[in-house]
């Protein structure tokens, strides 16, 4: 046996002379520059979406600084997110009237350890939003939840919710006028909140995905009126992705009529968005 390689690998530039290497003889006809730049750039777009590639590793395998310091960031960056609360200032000014309540969850470690709390309303919440303005069939609910990161709701809420009414009013499908904020919420509460308030669209700002290293806000948009009570985990979901919710869209939603099914709640779009995060 010979003496061992001691010498780390896998830093950028050693990545992108192996993907050259590897199209070359798989018949790609660019020259290996050509193929070592490629590489360079791929690796960059994939470390901008979060993956910690071609950082290789110190001479002892160790590794390197600058990746420490990035997971610990990112971990830091997810203990904030999943203890953060949603920002009564915020909420106050994008939405002038709402109803604040609470899921079955009895605080953050309740709702991180026991997941179908956060999908079920308290019973005083629900009486309260069952209590809201009964005049008439509402079409579009609004409802806001601080979900697995309410740091993202926070941020981002501002930038989306102000102009999603008004162009919903523009399109002549004006959201009711009280929206429901949920602490310790998951996405099936706002399923919930749908079947209370009788209404055709649910639109559900929630945020997610801490340890990402970005604040990510996202749009469900649900319609139908059966029993959301019934919804069994499983149950099929159809999910699209866009840039940010479409008022045209959410209003199209809203005329659309179909039959009661064992589904009740059919997520018709979740569009998410997402911030960088501040360490």
């Amino acid at each position: 046996m010979g003496q061992a390689d001691t010498t780390c690998t896998g830093q950028a530039d050693t990545v992108a002379g192996l993907y050259a290497r590897y199209m070359k003889a798989g018949g790609e006809t660019r020259t290996l520059p050509a193929l070592e730049d490629d590489g360079r750039r791929m690796l960059h777009e994939l470390r901008e979406r979060g993956f910690d590639l071609g950082y290789g590793c110190t001479g002892d395998f160790a590794t390197p600084p600058d990746v420490d310091r990035r997971l610990d960031a990112i971990y830091s960056h997810a203990r904030d997110a999943l203890y953060a609360r949603l920002d009564r200032h915020v909420i106050d000014e994008v939405s002038s009237r709402h109803v604040r309540v609470r899921t079955t969850a009895a605080d953050r470690d309740d709702y991180l350890a026991h997941p179908a709390r956060g999908e079920q309303l308290r019973r005083d919440a629900e009486r309260a939003i069952a209590e809201l303005d009964r005049a008439g069939r509402r079409q579009i609910q609004i409802v806001c939840s601080d979900g697995l990161n309410a740091n993202a709701a926070n941020e981002q809420l501002r930038a989306l919710l102000p102009p999603l009414r008004r162009q919903l009013a523009d399109a002549g499908a004006a959201p009711h006028a009280t929206d429901v904020v949920i602490d310790n919420a998951r996405v099936r509460a706002g399923y919930q909140v749908g079947a209370l308030v009788d209404a055709a669209i649910v639109v559900h700002l929630i945020g997610e995905r801490p340890g990402t290293g970005l604040n990510t806000l996202s749009a469900y948009v649900t319609y139908g009126r059966d029993d959301a009570s019934a919804l069994a985990p499983g149950d099929p979901i159809s999910i699209t992705r866009a840039r940010r919710p479409s008022a045209a869209f959410i209003r199209a939603g809203s005329r659309r009529q179909r039959r009661p099914s064992k589904s009740p709640a059919w997520c018709a779009g979740c569009w998410t968005n997402a911030a960088p995060a501040s360490h």
